[in-house]
């Protein structure tokens, strides 16, 4: 559970830094959502990832 909040915080200011990259440079707000999106999609992955591993762990566990 501590490794998915620390994955929300990382995408928490990834998205923050999007956002303060269009206001800085002539970046559009597509490039901004699409830079989000991308950010979205790899927390998901990461987040499926780390649901996987727990799983295998539970069931290590669970055989002991």
């Amino acid at each position: 559970e501590d490794d998915k909040v620390v994955g929300r915080n990382v995408r928490r200011e990834d998205t923050e830094k999007c956002k303060n990259l269009k206001k800085s440079s002539d970046s559009t707000e597509d490039d901004q959502k699409d830079l989000e999106n991308g950010v979205q999609k790899l927390n998901d992955k990461y987040g499926k990832d780390i649901d996987k591993m727990c799983e295998g762990k539970t069931k290590e566990i669970m055989e002991l």
